[in-house]
Formats: C-alpha cells, sequence, structure tokens
C-alpha cells in the first residue's frame, strides 16, 4: 500500500536550468555578487548526471551555448502543471515566504524556525512593498527579506531526444504577467485547433528587448534595456493551425475575425513605479525601481501588478488613453457580437475584459 500522504503526480526528470543573467561573480571585496544580463541570450545549466553531458551538447548543436531561441513543448494538457508564480522569499536557500499576491500561503521565522503561516493559514495579509521578515544579524546589521515574484516554466525540449524536462527561470513580474497572458492565448487556440490540449503545440521561447527608465532611490532616472520572457506558437504550425480553423470555424468568417485581431490588439500595460527589487533571482543586478514603456502604437495607463497595491498612474497620458481604449472595447463588443465561433468568441471576451481593466485603471 502506497503512504497515503504522498501527492500522486506524474513528473519527468528536471535536467537543467534556463536563466536570462550570467553566473554570479566575486567583487573586489572577495564576496559573491549576481552576473550580467544577458540581454536577448540564455544562460543554460545542465546537472550532473547519466546522460547529461550528451543532452547538454545536443542542445548547444541546436541552439547555440547562448540561444536567442530555443524550440520546445508542453508535455502536458494543463498549464498550471508546467507554469507557476508565486511571491518567495529565500535565506540560506530556504524557503520562509511564500504568497499568492493577496495572501501569505506560507511563512517561516527565519531566525526561530517557527511556522507562522501554513496553506494559508491563518490569514495573513501579504504586501509586496513590506518586508515578509526583520531579523538583526550577530553583528548587529538589521536585514529585511523582500519577497520577488518567481516565476518557473517547465519546458520539454525535442531536440535531447530525453523524456526530461528543463525549468526557466525568472523573478520579474512584469515576465510573470507576459507568461500569463501568452499562455492563455495559446490555450484559447488550442480550444479552436487542437481540440482544447495545449500538449505537444511546437513553440519557441525568446526574450523581448523592452526600453526601460529605471528610477534610482535618489530618484535619478536612466534608459536602459531590458530581455522579456516571450513564448510563442512555432512558424512551422501555422498552416496546420489555419486548416484546423478552416475545417472547424471558417464557415462564421472565423479567418477574417482572426486576420483582424492584429488591427484592434490592445497595447501592452505601461507598469509604472512598481516597488521592490526585480533581479531574476540574483542573476544580475537592477535598480530598486523601474518604469516600463513598451512600445506600442499607444500607451496604457498603469495597471495593477500580482499585488494588492493599485501602481500609480501617468498623468500625462490618462485622457487620451482612455478615449482610445473605450473606443477599442466598442471595437471588440461589436465584433464579439457577430462572431459565432465559440473559441474565437472566448478570446473576444478575454481582450475585452483586460480592455476594461486597463479603462477603470485610466479613471
Amino acid at each position: 500500500m502506497a503512504i497515503v500522504t504522498l501527492k500522486q503526480q506524474a513528473a519527468f526528470p528536471e535536467v537543467g536550468q534556463i536563466r536570462k543573467g550570467s553566473a554570479k561573480i566575486k567583487n573586489a571585496q572577495g564576496n559573491m555578487v549576481v552576473g550580467k544580463d544577458l540581454g536577448r541570450k540564455f544562460r543554460v545549466v545542465f546537472y550532473e548526471g547519466p546522460g547529461n553531458k550528451e543532452s547538454a551538447e545536443k542542445f548547444a548543436a541546436a541552439f547555440g551555448a547562448e540561444p536567442e531561441a530555443i524550440k520546445f513543448v508542453l508535455p502536458f494538457n494543463s498549464v498550471d502543471r508546467v507554469f507557476d508564480c508565486w511571491y518567495e522569499s529565500y535565506t540560506a536557500g530556504r524557503l520562509i515566504a511564500r504568497a499568492d499576491g493577496e495572501r501569505f500561503i506560507r511563512l517561516i521565522d527565519p531566525q526561530t524556525g517557527t511556522i507562522l503561516v501554513e496553506n494559508g493559514e491563518p490569514y495573513t495579509k501579504f504586501d509586496p512593498k513590506q518586508p515578509v521578515a526583520v531579523y538583526t544579524t550577530a553583528n548587529g546589521k538589521e536585514v529585511k527579506l523582500f519577497a520577488k515574484p518567481i516565476s518557473r516554466v517547465k519546458i520539454f525540449v525535442p531536440a535531447l531526444e530525453r523524456w526530461v524536462y528543463m525549468t526557466v527561470h525568472s523573478s520579474s513580474i512584469y515576465d510573470a504577467i507576459h507568461l500569463t497572458e501568452q499562455f492563455a492565448a495559446i490555450s484559447e487556440l488550442a480550444a479552436v485547433v487542437n481540440k482544447g490540449s495545449i500538449a505537444g503545440i511546437p513553440l519557441v521561447l525568446s526574450r523581448r528587448m523592452t526600453a526601460i527608465t529605471w528610477v534610482d532611490s535618489n530618484g535619478t532616472a536612466k534608459r536602459v534595456e531590458k530581455g522579456l520572457l516571450n513564448i510563442e506558437i512555432a512558424p512551422s504550425y501555422f498552416a496546420h493551425a489555419l486548416a484546423q480553423l478552416g475545417n472547424s470555424a471558417l464557415s462564421s468568417g472565423a479567418v477574417k475575425a482572426l486576420s483582424a485581431q492584429s488591427e484592434v490588439a490592445i497595447p501592452e500595460p505601461t507598469l509604472v513605479e512598481i516597488a521592490g527589487p526585480d533581479d531574476d533571482e540574483g542573476d544580475y543586478e537592477e535598480a530598486p525601481y523601474e518604469e516600463v514603456i513598451e512600445e506600442a502604437p499607444v500607451q496604457a495607463p498603469a495597471v495593477k501588478a500580482p499585488a494588492p497595491v493599485q501602481a500609480p498612474v501617468q498623468e500625462p497620458t490618462q485622457a487620451p488613453v482612455k478615449t482610445e481604449i473605450d473606443a477599442l472595447i466598442e471595437t471588440l463588443e461589436a465584433k464579439l457580437a457577430q462572431e459565432t465561433n465559440p473559441g474565437l468568441r472566448r478570446m473576444l471576451e478575454a481582450k475585452i475584459a483586460h480592455a476594461k481593466t486597463l479603462a477603470g485603471g485610466a479613471k
């Protein structure tokens, strides 16, 4: 008889990690510090183990030592089984806090080891701007620990020719938002063209460069570029997906509606002054405050990050953005009224809900 307290869940072995920054380096004082952001590239690390050296060689042959694009698929028909995102905080490699953006799921006193919250009980409100723990070191130094939005994506890389997975890591709130949106879009398309299954659809992982204005603690701003995680359906799948659309939904003009999506696409939100570090799990150094300016045809208003605190809004662009979003909502609702395909209706409804959220933030 199996141990009844063990959670039964299928999982392939993990053989490596994919990160956005270079490895840690030693500074002039002899301390290990975070490395540099790799821009459009990834750092790939394989664990030691049987067959992993050969897998590393196959990976490098297929994508290069520092790849800019990685072809992969999802082995399971559930986004929740391959993608998770939590606010987390660690000390000495031990998880001391995990939160869902509104409440703590787990919280441990880092000095005593006492479990303060377990499985969300007792209810304890979480605020990403506040430290999850404060303690004093042996030399009297006060240390404040903050939680970061940690995202993990488990990917199956066919080029390895093994039933194993690799984990993509990020601690950027913007990556978390983009990945959530992109997986939702892939799931919606799969509902129409792949019998509702996201498993096996060829995907490509890359980084999209985004202009960022950093504001340090002294109020000094500087412009930098940061590569955000980006997941797209592989171009090779387009013909098949289009054929499936033709078989299932084109009688209602679905192709025309799908092609028109680009004409009414909602510009990605501008995230403004979200407090807290955003440094990809220590892979590279970043400033404590940032303002992202997406390269979109219309600047969108500030939106709420996955935390209960509303981000500030850039006042100079409020009125015109609100007008554009109102017009966009009317256009989408008109298309929804004419659309009969269930899958495309869900996609339009999701866009309308997103647009109304942005409209509410512009008030």
